[in-house]
């Protein structure tokens, strides 16, 4: 007993008294990363900034991979020739299967270089290898995926000959891959 009050009491108080604060700290926590997801949102809706993004006129990530024939695809030769198109899908996507059909008119009508990325390393993927010409390139990389920061498929990337990102866009359907091929010249007839 110190002063007439038990220490169990004292005891009592002062872990009463933690548990409080300790809450209050948490509430404050969660207040401020609700107000900091917040203030990444606001940033996020400035015309033109988007974090964690690729932008336009930035130069594309670099990378090496194999494709499905065991050919090294380096992207840094791919992008100096032409203007390329890294079209990104996924082996069970709907919306990814009615743009394959597109893909041979694409390199009929346009002189890029189409590659084909298929973000599932998993499944079986005979269905869009048939729609795979020899004049495309497709390559199996989740890899890839990350490195361009693609956070949803279908999704398309042209890139121009100063191998920087020319247009970006999430494919809702086979118009809106056309439309990303808008400002590229037609091959002449």
């Amino acid at each position: 007993m110190i002063g007439g009050i038990n220490l169990s009491t004292i005891y009592n108080i002062s872990l009463i008294t933690l548990i409080i604060l300790s809450l209050g700290q948490l509430v404050l926590i969660f207040f401020l990363a609700r107000y900091i997801g917040a203030f990444i949102r606001k940033i996020e809706s400035v015309n033109g900034i988007k974090i964690g993004t690729l932008q336009l006129d930035q130069i594309a990530p670099a990378f090496r991979e194999y494709n499905h024939r065991g050919e090294k695809v380096i992207s840094t030769e791919l992008f100096s020739n032409h203007r390329t198109l890294l079209l990104f899908i996924n082996t069970n996507c709907p919306t990814c299967k009615t743009l394959l059909p597109e893909l041979r008119n694409i390199k009929r009508h346009y002189d890029i270089n189409l590659v084909l990325v298929n973000t599932d390393e998993q499944h079986e993927d005979s269905l869009i290898v048939n729609h795979v010409s020899e004049d495309m390139i497709y390559l199996r990389s989740n890899k890839l995926m990350r490195l361009y920061s693609i956070t949803t498929v279908p999704y398309g990337i042209l890139i121009n000959e100063d191998k920087k990102i020319e247009q970006i866009s999430e494919m809702k359907n086979s118009n809106s891959l056309w439309n990303l091929l808008l400002n590229v010249d037609r091959k002449v007839s």
